[in-house]
């Protein structure tokens, strides 16, 4: 293949631009200068070169671009979490301070002002939000520490994320807010007492306020449909995590070993001396014990794919610029063999496909079905280069396998024999009869052994890289299914601390329904009722709410909508399981309250 060929490969260039220039300027710069290079070249590249796009981005958005929607998401999930645990507190925080109003009016009636009231039940929120963010802390860390551990890759600078000055400044404000925020409810308590009523009372009554009331209903229903929203988020990209990893990447990757190994140029600066390297460390390393098969290949499936430029299929019109939606790949003849790739019509590569021979090539089924519809392409003859470049005879056509990312699906893909030329830097792809980690020193060994000074690197199993390739998706459903999993026991805890309240508070009541000849279950079905209704109306407004915000997932999403009708029908139903289960107990308290008790309940 021509290499040197214009119409093959792009060059990525970093530049520091001046203080006044702007990115919008540079951009409209480069793209003067690409057409101005268009008059060096050849007429027959002139066109395909015109094709090309200059795009220049800034360095921060190259390197944190394809993360930041994840990190919002995630920073979204936090504030769900924080509020949800908020709201708990904010619904305790009113019940703890009905039973104190006792205690408020004794210390109003001795002098104590309203200020001086609200100072105190401030300072008691504060410190139990001091006391929180203090666990917060601890439990802070050990996340950052697990974090780093299970992160993928692609999230840059992720293993130097650490407490700082920031973080603790922030932590020390989300503090003071959440104090604050819910100290205010006992502090409204306390300064609507009426002493005169409150001293005289020798009893609570029976019942509260409908403000108080309303008031914890809303925090329930609110707590159910924020844990709701999380919990459809992490269903959503959890099943598709599990589609990700159920996909077939066109070869069997079990028994697989890569290593990498890129010829040093100046050492090896002819063509002519690639191809005897490589079939002299493949022969060698086939010699292997425990080695059932070895391969090589320039672009070897889950790595990023590489550009195959302008194929021309004979009797048909040029393409006017390079295709990217079309791969290459040089591959030793025993590449489809190694990776047990099916081979759908044709031959594939032999000994005798060498640089004497007829220049041949062999697609996957998405070249053939894109070009030939279909027609068997078996004897069709395609171009690279445009005019003046190579003629290669169709022998074969295999099964089409994926590249990276893995979320993206196959693309059409000419194979060429590395007996007719083969590149400067390939994998080696080793078959080990057992487990192929074991033989990565014994293959690097042998490659020394052609050139002792050759490294060899990026040695990984295909297993591992096909983990690595779903790590991300791995990581994204893990971290938001911790959040969704916190979410659904706080929004349990919140309903349980809501029914069990209320039924305290109607042990009254409930003595004199029992009292009248109430039985049992009806005084279940009354508790379970309440709780049920509050519950489906936080599941409403929480998948009305999951509906808007799930969209932000979609770019993180693969095989699944983010309007799953499954995810959606599942978090609810588990939601109102978790909801009921969390009312249910309180019920069954109050079946078993002895009416006569309950009449002099106190």
């Amino acid at each position: 293949m021509n290499w040197d060929s214009p119409s093959f490969g792009a060059v990525n260039v970093i530049a520091r631009l001046k203080p006044e220039v702007k990115l919008d300027r540079a951009t409209s710069d480069l793209v003067t200068i690409n057409q101005r290079s268009d008059k060096a070249l050849p007429p027959s590249f002139a066109q395909v070169h015109a094709e090309c796009q200059v795009r220049m981005v800034a360095l921060h958005e190259h390197l944190v671009g394809d993360v930041r929607p994840l990190l919002l998401i995630l920073l979204g999930a936090v504030g769900f979490v924080l509020l949800l645990a908020c709201a708990n507190v904010a619904n305790l925080q009113p019940a703890r301070a009905a039973t104190r109003e006792k205690e408020f009016a004794v210390r109003a009636a001795i002098g104590a002002g309203r200020w001086r009231l609200a100072r105190q039940l401030l300072v008691e929120s504060f410190a139990l939000a001091v006391l929180g963010g203090v666990a917060g802390l601890i439990l802070g860390a050990g996340g950052v520490a697990l974090f780093k551990r299970l992160g993928p890759p692609t999230i840059p600078a992720l293993k130097t994320v650490g407490f700082d000055p920031w973080v603790f400044a922030f932590i020390a404000a989300i503090t003071a807010f959440a104090g604050i925020a819910v100290g205010l409810a006992p502090v409204f308590v306390a300064s609507r007492l009426d002493l005169e009523e409150t001293l005289k009372e020798s009893r609570p009554s029976t019942t509260t306020g409908g403000a108080a009331q309303r008031l914890r209903a809303l925090l329930m229903v609110s707590e159910v449909a924020l844990a709701l929203i999380l919990l459809t988020g992490a269903g959503l990209l959890i099943r598709s995590f599990v589609r990700l990893t159920s996909v077939d990447p066109g070869f069997d990757p079990r028994h697989l070993l890569t290593e990498r190994v890129v010829l040093p140029l100046e050492k090896y600066p002819e063509p002519a001396q690639w191809t005897p390297f490589f079939q002299s460390v493949l022969e060698r390393v086939g010699g292997l014990p425990g080695v059932e098969s070895v391969a090589a290949a320039s672009s070897p499936p889950l790595t990023d794919a590489m550009p195959g430029g302008v194929w021309e299929v004979e009797g048909r019109p040029m393409p006017l610029g390079m295709d990217s939606s079309v791969h290459g790949c040089t591959v030793s003849p025993s590449y489809f063999h190694a990776l047990r790739i099916p081979l759908i019509s044709g031959r594939g590569f032999t000994g005798d496909d060498d640089g004497s021979a007829r220049r041949v090539v062999i697609v996957n089924e998405i070249f053939a079905r894109r070009f030939f519809g279909h027609k068997d392409p078996v004897g069709r003859r395609i171009r690279l280069g445009g005019p003046g470049g190579n003629w290669y005879s169709i022998v074969g056509v295999v099964r089409s396998t994926r590249h990276l990312p893995l979320t993206t699906e196959p693309s059409a893909e000419v194979f060429t024999c590395s007996l007719q030329g083969t590149f400067w830097s390939m994998t080696l792809i080793v078959r080990a009869t057992s487990d192929p980690a074991s033989l990565a020193a014994a293959v690097r060994s042998k490659v020394q052994e052609v050139d002792r000074n050759q490294p060899v690197y990026d040695v990984a199993t295909m297993e591992q890289r096909f983990s690595q390739a779903v790590a991300p998706q791995r990581f994204n459903a893990l971290v938001l299914g911790i959040f969704a999993g916190m979410a659904v026991v706080l929004a349990g805890v919140g309903v349980y601390g809501v029914m069990a309240y209320s039924v305290t508070r109607r042990t009254h009541e409930i003595g004199i329904r029992r009292a009248l000849g109430g039985q049992r279950q009806d005084v279940m079905g009354l508790v379970l009722r309440r709780g049920a209704a509050l519950s489906l109306v936080g599941v409403t407004l929480g998948l009305a709410g999951a509906l808007a915000l799930t969209r932000f997932l979609s770019n993180l999403l693969y095989g699944v909508t983010v309007r799953d009708p499954l995810t959606f029908v599942a978090v609810s139903l588990i939601l109102t399981a978790v909801a009921l289960m969390a009312s249910y107990i309180p019920a069954r308290r109050a079946t078993k309250v002895d009416p006569m008790v309950a009449l002099r309940y106190e």
